[in-house]
């Protein structure tokens, strides 16, 4: 808490725009809004189909949080057969089909590569969108897969 009153404080002082978490799960948000005078504005979370937590989203969108997918690209993990037939039916790649279903759910994707192709593949999200059976398709996909740490058992 005291971290976060310290970002509060900065947030007051106009020296940053915007204050938010990483990794907050739903009773950690939750404990913080308890204790805060100013709530988070984002929280950055690893968000794939295999780790779609829609209990964590709707609190977020109900508290006016945004969320921010970090690992949306499943790092690079993309075998699933459901998601390469979801990009065949689109004529895009796997890595498209993930970035436009967080965009399609209002969640900023903040994907990572350090290949210039698959970079400015990752522009070309918004001349089509999902229809609503693909995106109940990839929602239904949740396994609690994650492809980092749980940071509710972690030791940082």
């Amino acid at each position: 808490m005291e971290t976060w009153r310290a970002l509060e404080y900065l947030y007051k002082q106009n020296k940053v725009k915007t204050i938010g978490v990483c990794n907050f799960e739903k009773e950690q948000l939750q404990h913080l809004l308890s204790h805060c005078t100013i709530a988070p504005m984002i929280n950055q979370i690893e968000h794939t189909p295999l780790m779609h937590d829609e209990d964590l989203l709707s609190f977020c969108k109900e508290n006016n949080i945004i969320t921010m997918a970090w690992g949306p690209l499943l790092r690079g993990n993309m075998e699933n057969q459901k998601i390469k037939e979801i990009a065949q039916k689109y004529n895009k790649s796997p890595a498209q089909i993930l970035l436009r279903w967080n965009i399609q759910q209002n969640i900023i994707p903040i994907p990572k590569s350090k290949n210039p192709a698959r970079l400015e593949e990752n522009f070309f999200l918004f001349d089509f969108a999902l229809e609503d059976k693909d995106m109940q398709i990839l929602n239904s996909m949740n396994e609690n897969h994650r492809t980092s740490y749980n940071p509710l058992t972690f030791d940082f």
